[in-house]
């Protein structure tokens, strides 16, 4: 049997992966229209930036 016809005779087999694609294509485009878009704002842009290098203050350590 040829891939054509056996998908071709379990059209509901193909329901599946086409909704994930199309989930993630959408989220995909979401979160490149927040990077392009979203983040115009150059203080924002510069937080989030600096994120990874501030000292955890809120939350405590071990050592504490």
């Amino acid at each position: 049997m040829h891939w054509k016809e056996f998908f071709a005779s379990r059209v509901d087999l193909m329901l599946g992966p086409q909704i994930a694609f199309w989930i993630f294509f959408l989220v995909f485009l979401g979160v490149l229209a927040w990077v392009l878009f979203g983040l115009r704002n150059k203080e924002e842009l510069h937080r989030i930036a600096s994120l990874p290098l501030e000292d955890d203050t809120k939350g405590g350590s071990p050592d504490e």
